[in-house]
């Protein structure tokens, strides 16, 4: 499958939209969590780079289908997704500090993107069943 022929595919962008809303929800919580006391300031950053690897791995899944393609998809997505969270770095500066590790953010999104387009990539689906004849029932013959 091409490139291009990804990009324009509608699966991509849905599956570009459940990243990005996966990765919001996760940083949601996050802030939550922090907030509550749950998590601590030292553990702040591995939760963001944990929540864009399942974001990168929920977008990987959903834009790939099974058997067809699904590393090209699955990096499609993992690009876009990226392009993304830059762009959403420099609009708000004070609040996505992408530029401090860009690159370790850039790794877990494209590591969860790989697994997920690696697990999709199993067989492409279940063998048909035979169908069994059904039972025949015996029944005993009435003497006379």
């Amino acid at each position: 499958m091409s490139v291009m022929r990804t990009l324009r595919g509608k699966r991509t962008w849905i599956a570009l939209g459940c990243a990005v809303l996966t990765a919001a929800a996760l940083l949601a919580l996050g802030a939550l969590l922090m907030v509550k006391g749950v998590i601590s300031q030292e553990m702040q950053r591995n939760w963001i780079f944990g929540s864009y690897g399942l974001a990168g791995l929920t977008g990987a899944w959903i834009g790939s289908e099974r058997g067809k393609g699904t590393l090209s998809a699955a990096l499609t997505v993992a690009a876009l997704f990226l392009v993304v969270i830059c762009a959403a770095s420099l609009l708000f500066p004070e609040g996505g500090r992408f530029g401090a590790g860009g690159w370790q953010f850039a790794l877990c999104i494209l590591a969860g993107s790989l697994l997920g387009g690696v697990l999709r990539a199993g067989k492409k689906g279940r063998a048909p069943r035979r169908k069994r004849s059904p039972a025949v029932r015996r029944v005993p013959l009435k003497s006379r």
